[in-house]
C-alpha cells in the first residue's frame, strides 16, 4: 500500500509536511536576504537559487493535490512555477557577462533582485491558498450567521471540529458546497423537541432576542425569497422571523432564527458515530441537514473526510444578485468574524 507523503491523513503526515515547509520558508527568507545583501560571489550564488528554485516542486505538487481536494482547478498551482521561472532569469543575470566598459551597467543588480522578491510574494500567495478558500453564500440556510451574498474565509480542518464550528462542505445530494454549523461530535446524541435542541439528554440554553426583520424580496444570483413568520406577505414589505441566542456549555453564543413550526422541530434521538459530525443550519426551519437523510434532500450525519473549512470572517458582503452593484454592499459585515 502507498501513501502519499503530503497528504494530510495521520499526525505523522502532517508532521513531516510542517518540517518542509518550514525549511522551504527558511531558506527562502534567508536566501532573499543574502542576495540583497549581496555577499556571495556569482557561483554561490546561482547555487543558492537553483536550490530555491528545487524546492518549490514539491510545493507545486502538493498545491495541485490541495486545490483538487478542495474542488478547485490545479492551474492555480502553475502560480507556483512562475518564481521557477523568475529565478532562471535570475541566473541568467548573474551570471551574465559585464560590459566593457566601467560606466554602464546593462543589469543592476537591484533589477532581478526586486523581482525576486515580487516572485516570493507569488509564490507565497499560491502556496497559502492551499491552506485557505473563499465561499459564496447562496442560499438561506446559515442566516443570521451568512447572509445571502456574503463571500467567507475558511481555512482547512484538521480531525474533527469542534462543537460550534461553522464548517464547509460538499452537500452529499447535489456536490455543492454547504455551510453548517457542528451541533454533535462523535458519540454525542442529538434530538429537537419542539424547536429546542437537546445534546445528551440536556436542552440546549437559549435566549430571545428581538425579531430579525428583512425585506421580502428575492435575494442573490439563485433569487430565492426568505421564509417569513406571516405567510406570504407583499414584495417589498417586511419579512419577519423569531431570533434567539443559543448557548452550548462553555462555548460562545451564536444566533439561530425560528421561523414557524416544521418537520425538523421533532426528531428521533441521534447518535453520532465515530468520524461523523452532527450539523444543523442557524436558519433552523429553512435549512435540510443532519436532521434530514441524504435522500430526503438532508446530509445525515456528516463524514470528517466530507469538510473542506472552518469559516473564520466575512471578506465581502453583497444584498444584490452581483457584487458590482455598489449600492447593495453591505460594509458593516466587512471582516465580522463568525460566531
Amino acid at each position: 500500500m502507498a501513501t502519499d507523503w503530503l497528504d494530510w491523513d495521520g499526525a505523522t503526515d502532517r508532521t513531516r509536511f510542517g518540517l518542509f515547509f518550514a525549511l522551504v520558508v527558511t531558506v527562502w527568507i534567508a536566501g532573499t536576504a543574502i542576495l540583497l545583501a549581496g555577499v556571495l560571489h556569482e557561483v554561490p550564488a546561482v547555487v543558492l537559487t537553483i536550490l530555491m528554485a528545487l524546492l518549490l516542486y514539491p510545493f507545486a505538487g502538493y498545491c495541485v493535490r490541495r486545490y483538487h481536494d478542495a474542488g478547485a482547478s490545479g492551474l492555480w498551482a502553475f502560480f507556483v512555477f512562475v518564481p521557477v521561472i523568475g529565478l532562471f532569469c535570475l541566473f541568467y543575470l548573474l551570471t551574465a557577462p559585464t560590459d566593457a566598459r566601467g560606466d554602464v551597467e546593462l543589469f543592476p543588480i537591484e533589477w532581478p533582485v526586486a523581482g525576486l522578491i515580487l516572485l516570493s510574494c507569488i509564490v507565497g500567495f499560491a502556496v497559502s491558498r492551499v491552506f485557505w478558500q473563499p465561499f459564496h453564500i447562496t442560499d438561506a440556510a446559515m442566516k443570521p450567521t451568512f447572509l445571502v451574498g456574503d463571500y467567507v474565509i475558511g481555512t482547512r480542518v484538521i480531525g474533527t471540529p469542534d462543537r460550534n464550528a461553522v464548517v464547509f462542505f460538499r452537500h452529499p445530494s447535489d456536490g455543492d458546497y454547504s455551510a453548517a454549523r457542528v451541533v454533535g461530535r462523535p458519540g454525542d446524541r442529538v434530538q429537537m423537541q419542539g424547536g429546542l435542541l437537546y445534546i445528551n439528554g440536556w436542552p440546549v440554553e437559549r435566549l430571545a432576542l428581538r425579531p430579525f426583520v428583512e425585506e421580502f424580496r428575492e435575494q442573490g444570483p439563485n433569487r430565492i425569497w426568505p421564509m417569513c413568520a406571516a405567510f406570504g406577505p407583499a414584495p417589498g414589505t417586511e419579512c419577519i422571523k423569531r431570533m434567539y441566542v443559543e448557548q452550548f456549555a462553555q462555548e460562545t453564543g451564536h444566533t439561530i432564527l425560528d421561523v414557524q413550526n416544521s418537520p425538523g422541530d421533532h426528531t428521533p434521538v441521534f447518535t453520532v458515530p465515530a468520524d461523523h459530525v452532527f450539523v444543523m443550519g442557524d436558519n433552523r426551519d429553512n435549512a435540510r441537514d443532519s436532521r434530514f437523510a441524504p435522500e430526503q434532500g438532508g446530509i445525515g450525519f456528516l463524514p470528517t473526510a466530507r469538510i473542506m473549512a472552518e469559516a473564520r470572517f466575512v471578506l465581502f458582503s453583497s444584498g444584490a444578485r452581483r457584487p458590482v452593484a455598489i449600492w447593495a454592499w453591505r460594509p458593516e459585515r466587512y471582516f465580522a468574524s463568525i460566531e
